[in-house]
């Protein structure tokens, strides 16, 4: 078992060293995580864990020099510290601690699969094929979504097993970082926990679940308030088996005196949760950045943002059914009811708005209802395949994890030559970046210690910047910080005008209107920027600064709601900056930054020649990047 996983983990991190040889034979860098197909952990994960490889925990305001505000992302951050310890290992380095995490945690994964599925099923060879669908496959994330079309089913599963390549995979389905590869490593644990504590309910047991689910208070949101919403089923259901019984048996009793550890044990280990969450809430820009990092505003039953498929309720209702006939009837009763818990979990989960009038990224739900999903149909299929031939079975089984670790095999050997799409710098996969602006990020970190402010007036800069140096950019980014609107604002504007950004330039994006359609590299051929940084950079902007504050603009007004999908800004506001823009004034050696950034993000959006101005002394030049130090 443990050279099966070790095998995982060389599977995991192949094709990405295989293409990091390449570039480098062909003198080209290698970034491992870029906007383009690592968007959320360049965005900002990335950068909390350099924040704890930087002495700074819990992960501090990247931009601003209160450090110990309360933030929406919990005080104790024990992922983060995880993958902070790898960039430690390796000094700094993304590139190298980010493929040796993988390496090192894909296995872990598997083997915290095989445990589960040994849970589940109690037999070996289910257990290592539901291993590799965990790992090899998308399964887990993909039900039931992947059984309402023929083509959904084979992109998310049944090509899977399919050895020959048609899509050629860098990046395998724990590939990013946060979630799932770090949120498994307690999710997993926790899913099995349950399990165990439905069968055999203690006050032991019921600490180690009550642990796990609150260890993923500090984890991810959407799975934690799920297994909540299941702990509580459990808690109802605890209660209805002895409140009609005073004199019931040890074992209804002994379920609801479980329930109460479990209970007691989530609400000691959450304590820190909920004192940084009500501090954050009753913090002065607490609203703005919840508003910002993106929640729907909606009473609305059954459906949220146009999520779930109305397919969603009908497979939900579905499994009910399933369970009713292969547990409930065949005398698994106690298994039925915990797997109508799960599955009463999934309702209850899409109409979460109905209580609370508002959900955050809706579309989450999916992540952590597939798991219980596949849990629920993997047991019913071991309980249906126990009237066929054992060996038969197993030999089926034996032979679909060959497919499942022949087709990585496959995909691996793929990259000995790597696809053309993995190393030209501008395709929406490459790997390949900027040499100058690499090599600008290598002088900073040797030449400018003490987490030095760098003022640049491309947001993407800003993010590369954080993620692969120690700088804290001046140019605020809307998701990464508890700045107010009103900071990122005029840190926007005077940065424009510092770099003297044309009026031009700035109506065309805080009027961007999405339903037109901005082309991106990615999905028109005919876009007007040549890759997906460029877009980024010159298009998407404003969705950079205030993420999802205006998603529910509208809302609050009581203005259709379709209307919020294609502004990032009302247009008062945008009028509002577009006006306040030529008023500005704005100088250098006025601002809280030690340094100047301009490389070919920068020209993207303004030419101006810094070398001419007095305040500003040039400390680095290569062929694209220049670095100024403001005389103070």
């Amino acid at each position: 078992m443990i050279g099966l996983a070790f095998l995982v983990g060389v599977l995991y991190v192949a094709p990405e060293l295989l293409i990091w040889n390449k570039l480098h034979s062909l003198g080209k860098p290698y970034v491992a995580i870029q906007l383009s197909h690592h968007g959320d952990e360049a965005q900002g994960t990335i950068s909390r864990f350099r924040e704890i490889y930087d002495g700074h925990f819990p992960p501090g305001d990247l931009f601003l020099d209160n450090a110990n505000a309360p933030t929406p992302f919990g005080p104790i951050q024990v992922m983060p510290a995880l993958m902070a310890g790898f960039i430690a290992l390796f000094g700094g380095n993304i590139n190298v601690s980010y493929l040796f995490a993988t390496f090192i945690l894909s296995p872990i994964v598997f083997l915290l699969f095989y445990w589960l599925g040994k849970v589940i099923t109690g037999n070996r060879i289910y257990a290592v094929f539901f291993a590799l669908l965990g790992v090899m496959t998308p399964i887990f994330r993909a039900l039931p979504r992947a059984f309402e079309s023929l083509a959904l089913f084979f992109n998310n599963i049944g090509n899977y097993f399919i050895p020959l390549i048609r899509t050629p995979m860098a990046k395998l389905p724990l590939g990013r970082t946060e979630d799932p590869l770090l949120t498994y490593l307690v999710f997993l644990p926790a899913i099995a926990a349950l399990l165990l504590f439905w069968k055999r309910p203690s006050w032991k047991t019921g600490a180690a679940v009550g642990s796990l689910i609150g260890l993923m208070f500090y984890v991810y949101f959407h799975y934690w308030v799920f297994l909540v919403v299941i702990a509580g089923l459990i808690g109802a259901y605890s209660l209805f088996k002895i409140l009609p019984h005073r004199q019931a048996g040890k074992s209804d009793k002994n379920l609801f005196k479980s329930v109460l550890v479990l209970f007691a044990v989530l609400a000691l280990v959450t304590i820190p949760y909920w004192v940084n969450y009500f501090n954050f809430k009753n913090s002065p820009t607490g609203e703005e950045l919840t508003l910002r990092i993106g929640i729907t505003k909606s009473h609305a039953p059954f459906f949220i943002a146009g999520e779930p498929e109305v397919l969603a309720y009908v497979f939900y209702a579905l499994l009910a059914i399933v369970v009713y006939f292969v547990f409930y009837k065949r005398g698994q009763k106690n298994t039925a009811v915990l797997y109508w818990i799960f599955t009463a979990a999934m309702f209850i989960a899409w109409n979460i708005q109905v209580v609370t009038g508002f959900v955050p990224a809706a579309d989450h739900w999916y992540r952590t209802i597939g798991a219980f999903f596949t849990v629920i149909v993997f047991h019913a299929a071991f309980e249906l395949l126990k009237k066929v031939n054992y060996k038969v079975v197993a030999v089926v089984l034996i032979i679909g994890s060959s497919f499942l670790v022949i087709k990585k095999i496959v995909n691996a050997l793929v990259f000995v030559n790597p696809p053309p799409q993995f190393i030209d710098g501008k395709s929406f996969e490459s790997r390949a970046f900027n040499p100058s602006i690499v090599e600008s990020w290598d002088w900073i970190n040797k030449n400018l210690p003490n987490e030095p402010k760098i003022i640049s007036p491309s947001f993407i800069t800003s993010m590369y910047l954080y993620t692969e140096t120690s700088t804290r950019p001046y140019f605020v980014y809307g998701f990464n910080t508890s700045a107010s609107n009103k900071l990122l604002e005029e840190r926007f504007l005077t940065t424009y005008r510092l770099f003297n950004v044309k009026q031009e330039f700035l109506k065309r994006i805080l009027e961007l209107d999405y339903s037109n359609g901005p082309c991106s590299p990615e999905h028109c051929a005919d876009s007007p920027a040549k890759d997906m940084n460029e877009f980024l950079n010159t298009v998407e902007v404003i969705p950079h600064l205030y993420f999802g504050y205006y998603a529910n603009y509208y809302y609050d007004r009581g203005l259709p709601q379709s209307v919020t999908t294609y502004r990032f800004v009302s247009k008062e506001k945008a009028d509002e900056l577009l006006a306040r823009y030529p008023k500005v004034t704005a100088n250098w050696e006025d601002i809280e930054a030690d340094y100047v950034y301009y490389g070919p993000w920068e020209r993207q959006i303004t030419q101006i020649d810094l070398s001419k101005n007095p305040n500003l002394e040039l400390v680095f030049k290569n062929q694209e990047v220049e670095i100024y130090k403001i005389k103070k």
